[in-house]
């Protein structure tokens, strides 16, 4: 970034990895690409944290690209943890998108599914917490039968260990 702030940068190469573009994404504070796919359209969808748009604090941060890399919308999500540096956005059957992330809830992080449709829009979103301590959501997946499933890390107070959450369509467990 030209002000001094990391913004998020997308390149496309060729198949033998010659640049074909390059593409920047940001405001006038901090963000941060931590996550990016090529979407069904041929597009592209780059999911990350931001300190210029939504939380001061930081919060999640996703833009969706068309094939040539221009910005075709992008989204803040409120209480949703962009920090986390280990979290996953997949294309879902209907086009929309799965993301894996966590939110704070009572004082403690928990793993969370945000389930949005093809533009980004929040259909649902559920945390899960089963234990005391924090919980992370790293990444999560449509299943076969239309249910999704959530995995990440569990603080508990013996030590740390993965969790795993199978949900219906619509996030329940």
């Amino acid at each position: 970034s030209t002000t001094g702030n990391f913004n998020n940068y997308l390149i496309k190469t060729d198949n033998n990895g010659t640049l074909v573009w390059t593409k920047t994404f940001g405001g006038s504070a901090e963000e941060h690409g931590k996550c990016v796919l090529q979407t069904s359209d041929g597009g592209f969808i780059i999911m990350g944290d931001s300190y210029s748009f939504g939380l001061t604090g930081g919060g999640l941060y996703i833009i969706k690209t068309d094939a040539n890399g221009s910005e075709s919308w992008s989204k803040t999500y409120g209480n949703y943890m962009g920090g986390n540096e280990k979290f996953s956005i997949q294309q879902t059957a209907d086009g929309g998108y799965v993301i894996a992330t966590s939110t704070i809830d009572f004082g403690d992080y928990d793993g969370c599914i945000i389930k949005t449709d093809v533009s980004g829009n929040v259909i649902w979103a559920n945390s899960y917490d089963f234990m005391s301590g924090n919980e992370h959501g790293y990444s999560a997946k449509q299943t076969s039968d239309g249910g999704y499933i959530i995995c990440g890390y569990a603080e508990i107070i013996n030590g740390g260990g993965a969790y795993l959450v199978k949900t219906d369509a619509v996030g329940a467990h």
